[in-house]
């Protein structure tokens, strides 16, 4: 596919490439480039290129990462020549920088797990392709808790048929024993890299057997020709080492498919979070929820049980805004209002605890404008008819009282007047 881009920041580096992040100029769209120097990177850095370019090319997985196109560059200011392959751009980075960064809850490691298993399963049934390589660098994760997708396949292969070019055959802390000794990959040698890559998640290492590096020769030795295998970690459940017990089985035979795996309890009972992240001060690792059993189990379900007969009432009928003129007036009145640290108001928030017998109320959000407080409130039309009929009829009382005592005292003075 022709699209013109421009590479941004470099976001990952491996042994004979980088990866950057590029943006679509047409579209805007953001990916990412996995390059390799033509000019100055050694023959098999091209060779796995070629082949992952390849290998994604036929492959359509949720749980694989998607294959965008592929081309040549020349970059400015230069005369190197780059193979790229454009590829999904997820922001999570890899399963590697999360585990470096603490250990993962048992929670997410379940969920990240069955993603991987997804992803492998697919892979080795559906596509017929090995991994070869499958380890926390190699797995990205997604924005949402529970994502992860495989990545990096330069070194996969088909199951069956002979390999035409010499490829990588993985890294070797987390190599299978057969694999370390020279046999070719299989599904199975995947199935014990998920099992190192559970461990380091789970470990919080680098590695899956710890921090310790003894050389290459030395620690694939140590894999192939020894009876040791990967300490399992204290922090998993009794069902998480039953799991990593079925994929680090030194012989191949014995360790579960990723069929087989999707049915144990380690994944098959793994919570469902894919949803974006917590963003409170809680995190999932300190928060323990007990749901009801009784509660509804749907969000249709949920809403319809908010469902009530009375309808309520928007209409309008003419109400007033009340002003209070300062703010210890509101105060009087049961609002309280903040002070920043001058000593200046700065916002009235109510609670509002005016007499219901009074017939107006104060709302609970005020404002502040040249240090008075304005509180919204409103009065309805039917009792202001009131109160000018009362203070109307109050007025006629006074009027008719006045005219009472007036002719009372002239009544009275009469007498006096006709005697002289």
């Amino acid at each position: 596919m022709d699209r013109r881009w421009i590479r941004r920041q470099c976001i990952g580096k491996g042994s004979f490439g980088a990866v950057n992040l590029a943006v679509e100029t047409s579209t805007g769209q953001f990916f990412a480039v996995k390059s390799v120097n033509l000019n100055s990177s050694p023959p098999q850095a091209a060779v796995a290129l070629e082949n992952e370019i390849r290998v994604l090319r036929s492959l359509d997985s949720p749980n694989i990462i998607s294959y965008l196109g592929d081309d040549f560059t020349e970059e400015p200011f230069s005369d190197e020549a780059c193979r790229n392959l454009h590829l999904e751009y997820l922001a999570g980075g890899t399963l590697a920088n999360a585990a470096a960064s603490g250990k993962i809850c048992e929670r997410k490691v379940r969920a990240y797990t069955r993603s991987i298993v997804r992803g492998l399963q697919y892979l080795h049934s559906t596509a017929g392709f090995v991994h070869g390589d499958v380890k926390g660098r190699n797995i990205l994760l997604g924005s949402s808790i529970g994502v992860a997708k495989l990545s990096d396949f330069g070194s996969a292969r088909k199951i069956s048929g002979a390999v035409e070019e010499e490829l990588f055959r993985g890294t070797p802390l987390w190599m299978a024993p057969e694999v370390a000794r020279g046999e070719a990959p299989t599904p199975a040698s995947d199935v014990w890299s998920l099992g190192c890559t559970v461990i380091e998640m789970s470990g919080g290492a680098l590695s899956p057997w710890g921090n310790t590096w003894a050389g290459a020769a030395a620690e694939m030795h140590r894999i192939g020709f020894t009876d040791v295998s990967p300490e399992f970690p204290s922090s998993l459940s009794e069902i998480g080492h039953d799991f990593l017990s079925n994929c680090l089985s030194r012989d191949p035979s014995k360790r579960c498919s990723c069929d087989e795996l999707l049915q144990h309890p380690f994944l098959s009972d793994a919570p469902a979070i894919t949803g974006p992240s917590p963003r409170s001060i809680l995190d999932w690792e300190e928060v323990e929820l007990d749901f009801d059993s009784t509660a509804p189990s749907t969000a249709r379900q949920r809403i319809r049980d908010l469902e009530t007969s009375a309808a309520a009432n928007w209409d309008d009928d003419g109400w007033l805004t009340v002003r209070r003129s300062s703010a210890e007036t509101a105060e009087e009145q049961g609002i309280s209002v903040a002070y920043l640290d001058n000593g200046r108001e700065d916002t009235a928030v109510a609670d509002v605890g005016m007499s219901e017998a009074s017939g107006v109320g104060l709302s609970s959000g005020g404002m502040e404008c040249g240090g008075d407080l304005y509180a919204g409130s409103r009065m309805r039309t039917s009792d202001i008819f009131l109160i000018i009929l009362i203070a109307c009829s109050q007025i006629l009382v006074n009027s008719l009282l006045f005219l009472h005592v007036t002719c009372f005292i002239i009544f009275c003075q009469l007498p006096f007047f006709f005697n002289k």
